[in-house]
């Protein structure tokens, strides 16, 4: 398990050219802030943001990837970004209003269509 979440730090998700990849990776992050926001309110937001800068800032530290001699590539502050807005989405339409999905939806329609070309 160990394993697998220190993949998931430092591998970037973005889904720049896989429409499928980015509806799956999108909607999952909307799914943990619907789940978080019961246990944690509002904090989920920080909680979060706390763990997208992390993530950046340990794939963009250049002692960090010295040291273990491998570089990581792709991570971006807009994969970052997009991560939070889709947890944030989660945690509105558990805390404010159920609707704010609708927007979900509509933003994860716009990724689809724009990975697939349209």
């Amino acid at each position: 398990m160990l394993e697998y979440l220190r993949h998931r730090f430092t591998t970037p998700s973005a889904y720049l050219h896989n429409w499928r990849g980015f509806l799956a990776n999108q909607a999952g992050h909307g799914a943990i802030g619907l789940v978080l926001a019961h246990f944690t309110g509002w904090i989920t937001l920080a909680i979060y943001a706390a763990w997208e800068i992390a993530q950046y800032r340990y794939n963009h530290d250049k002692s960090l990837w010295q040291r273990s001699g491998q570089m990581r590539v792709g991570s971006t502050a807009s994969d970052g970004i997009g991560d939070w807005v889709f947890v944030a989405s989660g945690v509105l339409a558990v805390l404010v209003h159920p609707v704010v999905l609708i927007l979900t939806v509509a933003m994860l329609a716009e990724g689809v269509l724009v990975r697939r070309g349209n």
